[in-house]
């Protein structure tokens, strides 16, 4: 079965990369960039589908009987939050909390990943691969302490909020702003390297 899942990947990324190429070639643009705004709008045609299954969902959730809604609710997370009624106690749903993570923290990540090789290659800088190569980690390191420094204060400001830690995380891994709990990235978040420093 994972296997079949892998093989969806790699066709939906070769698929975007031909549509890519031809885009570029029909609008006389680099095919890189061609590329990333065909991907953004696949990423944006997927939200729109998963969010109108979720609302079909919701209505056919609500036509259910009241112990097989608390049935459902008990048995899979999909029902327990994305279905639950969306507020906090001031009003804040974890949907929305969610999209302000997402605004927040992954919107930057992407200049911060190529800030520094853009930053070499606007100044005109002459240099070989090898340089070019140590920008684009350096790019990574940046964007990946931006996420964990701000995911810590994302997830702080939304418990302050009333929202419940389970359904944040719960919205955070749908959204790609959070790791599952447990997996070794989940460790590189800084509220998480704290933690474990106090904990010796």
């Amino acid at each position: 079965m994972r296997w079949k899942l892998y093989v969806l990947i790699l066709g939906a990324g070769v698929a975007i990369g031909l549509a890519g190429r031809l885009l570029g070639r029909l609008l006389s643009i680099q095919s890189g960039l061609a590329t990333v705004a065909v991907l953004l709008l696949a990423s944006g045609a997927l939200s729109v589908v998963i969010h109108i299954q979720r609302r079909y969902l919701r209505k056919r959730f609500a036509q259910q009987p009241q112990p097989m809604q608390e049935m459902l609710r008990k048995a899979n997370p999909e029902f327990r939050y994305a279905i639950a009624p969306d507020a906090s106690p001031i009003g804040l749903s974890a949907e929305n909390a969610t999209r302000i993570g997402t605004v927040w923290i992954n919107l930057p990540v992407v200049p911060w990943v190529i800030a520094p090789l853009g930053l070499h290659e606007w100044f005109g800088f002459q240099s070989g691969n090898f340089v070019k190569l140590l920008l684009l980690v350096l790019g990574f390191v940046c964007a990946w302490s931006w996420w964990s420094v701000n995911v810590t204060l994302w997830r702080r400001w939304a418990t302050r909020r009333g929202i419940d830690a389970d359904e944040l995380q719960w919205w955070g891994q749908n959204a790609n702003l959070l790791w599952p709990r447990g997996h070794f990235f989940e460790r590189t978040e800084l509220g998480n390297v704290i933690e474990r420093l106090r904990q010796r």
